[in-house]
């Protein structure tokens, strides 16, 4: 929160297509239209440690820089967002776009978004219909409750 004024919500999970991803040393890339809010990437951060310390919580926040997520090496994933919907959809996305990614490079490679539709993507659609994609998830736990 210190170090970005537009991040008020924050998800730390333990993914395990996102830890098999980072397992790879394979950076997360945007493959579909909803994971373009990763257009920046997903980068690793190399140690499995809990972010138990100043120091590390520190290094963490440089690695994930503007991003929405980052992946945790061994450990989990800690995702971002303007609110904690935000941070947690950001997090469904990165577990679904892991599975995709392990998926595409076991059949010769991925072919990610380019940053410019990314982009473009989450100004004109995903930003829009950020409370129709947020209500979509609440309304699959409720049901799933039932």
């Amino acid at each position: 929160y210190r170090e970005r004024a537009d991040v008020n919500g924050v998800v730390h999970s333990h993914p395990p297509m996102a830890v098999a991803l980072a397992s790879t040393g394979r950076e997360g890339l945007p493959l579909y239209n909803q994971t373009a809010v990763f257009h920046d990437r997903v980068p690793i951060f190399e140690t499995p440690d809990l972010i138990g310390t100043e120091e590390l919580a520190l290094a963490l926040a440089k690695k994930l820089d503007q991003r929405v997520a980052v992946m945790i090496w061994g450990h989990g994933a800690t995702t971002v967002g303007k609110n904690v919907e935000d941070a947690a959809v950001n997090s469904i996305y990165l577990e679904k776009n892991s599975q995709m990614q392990l998926l595409a490079h076991a059949a010769g490679g991925p072919k990610p978004l380019g940053q410019g539709y990314s982009k473009g993507y989450v100004k004109n659609v995903h930003e829009p219909l950020f409370q129709y994609i947020w209500d979509y998830y609440v309304e699959r736990l409720e049901r799933g409750r039932r």
